[in-house]
């Protein structure tokens, strides 16, 4: 508990660091700005005050509610500016903490501009946390706020789902003005006595659901009459069970989906008949979705769950690898290695699918020698690959309120002393120029796939890679280095370093170019990270 409490601390105290440094950054500016002035100006003159209000709402506009709130006190002219701003942002709120929403409620009640681009509140959710969502809602429409933002996390079980206002059910004004809306923690349930046909958001293109309580008959209905619609993220959303994502005029271009877990008993599909569809991100067990009409797909992340492989889960799956083998990006782990390996591999077929991909994402730690052959031989099948992230983090995508952490352990690694005899070999890594790996920690596994990668890539350029963190604290049989007499934790891991480059270097290149870079340690990604990646879900598309 003290490590928690020291770790809510220092959050905190950063998160208050980082407002006092975008002001002192807009003081230095302004300050310097008007030292460049002061050779024909008149030391008197307040440039800042000769700007037209327009302006001034527009800067303040840039700012976290908070900062721009904070303003009013500069003078009598700055007291009321605040008010008129076109976004409303409350992104900083203490983190893991109760937080107190009474201050939204009083600057809400004090805003007088008559329209907002964008309205967004991101918090966590406790026991005794009273968000007023519906209110929040409510202002945000009356306001013909064109991004609608509600970004709660909750750690409480059961989960609570907060309730929206009537007029984000109905057809209006306000909601036909919509171009992206974001929730989470919400129950998306229409209420008793309101006709829901889903026709009220006439300009929406970005739609985004994480942790919501929602039926596959209401998002039906929206997939059906949002038809301008682009983005669509279904995250951990507790109700799906049977979910068609399709429609007459579907336009959709994004989507990324991850069952509730917490459901995982329930018999479950996600079909996807979208045309238009070029990036998708899914989570779930892999019999569990199935593609229609998606040839247009370009990028496919795919992150199984573990599934028992019988012969009808077998087809099934062949079938999902057919529907996205024109991909020139591709996502996959640990299950569709499985897939690749018991259909093909152990039979010394080679699996010649993925003839146009050139990028490659692998999610998941190796736990055998199999393994490890079976990865580099998929690289090899995959003959317009250009690079590769490996990637040994236990949660591998940014979905909303997730924390992306490492394994305190090192995963289990069975050695096989026949197993390379066993298995299909694989080709050179004819045109793969770039290997970056993430999380790296040195383990008998990751040495053995850093060896085959240098043997088979003949023109590799550059291997990269990020450490991971606590580097101490990890067992290690592949250099076999006695560390007893080392008591400094980072000491120990500078010396672990040292002794896993030397080993990387020593090992032979198929490349007489190939670069080996070590880099920082890999970044801890909290989840205020992940609602941030999470906003730029699409903007590619």
């Amino acid at each position: 508990m003290q490590g928690d409490n020291l770790y809510e601390h220092l959050v905190n105290k950063r998160l208050l660091w980082m407002e006092k440094k975008s002001l002192l950054s807009l003081s230095n500016t302004l300050s310097h700005h008007h030292h460049l002035q002061e050779e024909t100006d008149p030391p008197q003159v307040d440039r800042i005050s000769d700007l037209l209000d327009d302006i001034l709402h527009l800067i303040l506009s840039l700012m976290p509610m908070q900062m721009s709130i904070r303003t009013s006190i500069l003078s009598k002219r700055w007291r009321h500016l605040w008010k008129y701003t076109h976004v409303v942002d409350f992104n900083s709120l203490p983190l893991y903490k109760k937080v107190d929403y009474t201050p939204i409620f009083c600057c809400l009640d004090h805003l007088e501009s008559p329209n907002i681009k964008s309205f967004t509140v991101v918090g966590h959710v406790r026991h005794r946390s009273h968000p007023d969502v519906r209110k929040w809602v409510h202002f945000a429409l009356s306001k013909n706020v064109h991004t609608l933002r509600i970004g709660l996390m909750s750690t409480s079980y059961p989960m609570r789902f907060f309730l929206l206002p009537k007029s984000l059910f109905t057809k209006n004004d306000q909601t036909q003005n919509l171009e992206e809306l974001f929730l989470s923690c919400v129950d998306y349930t229409p209420p008793r006595g309101v006709t829901f046909s889903g026709s009220g958001f006439g300009s929406l293109r970005t739609l985004k659901f994480a942790s919501c309580k929602l039926s596959d008959w209401t998002l039906e209905l929206l997939l059906l009459k949002c038809l301008v619609l682009e983005v669509l993220v279904l995250d951990r959303c507790e109700g799906l069970a049977n979910v068609n994502i399709s429609g007459l005029h579907l336009k959709l271009k994004y989507l990324v989906f991850k069952w509730n877990v917490s459901d995982d008993g329930e018999l479950k599909l996600l079909e996807v008949d979208a045309p238009y569809l070029l990036t998708l991100r899914y989570s779930g067990g892999l019999t569990k979705i199935h593609l229609i009409n998606c040839q247009g797909l370009q990028e496919a992340v795919l992150l199984g769950e573990e599934e028992q492989i019988n012969e009808a889960n077998t087809n099934h799956i062949r079938d999902l690898m057919n529907q996205v083998s024109q991909v020139k990006t591709l996502g996959v782990n640990f299950q569709f290695l499985q897939f690749v390996a018991k259909e093909y591999y152990t039979r010394g077929n080679p699996f010649s699918n993925f003839q146009n991909l050139e990028h490659l994402f692998w999610h998941d730690s190796l736990g055998s020698q199999n393994d490890v052959y079976n990865l580099v031989a998929f690289l090899g099948d995959c003959p317009s690959l250009e690079d590769c992230e490996i990637d040994f983090r236990k949660v591998n995508w940014p979905a909303f309120c997730d924390t992306l952490w490492e394994s305190v352990e090192e995963p289990i690694f069975d050695m096989i002393d026949d197993a390379q005899d066993q298995l299909y070999h694989g080709r050179c890594l004819e045109k793969l120029k770039a290997v970056q790996i993430i999380c790296f920690s040195g383990f008998e596994s990751e040495m053995m796939l850093v060896k085959l990668l240098l043997k088979k890539a003949v023109n590799l350029q550059t291997l990269e890679f990020f450490w991971r963190k606590s580097l101490s604290s990890m067992t290690d049989s592949v250099l076999q280095i006695d560390f007893t007499e080392v008591p400094d934790p980072a000491l120990v891991a500078n010396i672990q370093k040292d002794q896993i480059k030397e080993k990387v270097t020593s090992f032979s290149k198929a490349s007489p170019n190939a670069e080996v870079r070590f880099y920082r340690d890999w970044e801890f990604c909290e989840w205020y990270e992940t609602f941030e990646v999470l906003q730029l879900f699409g903007d590619d598309t």
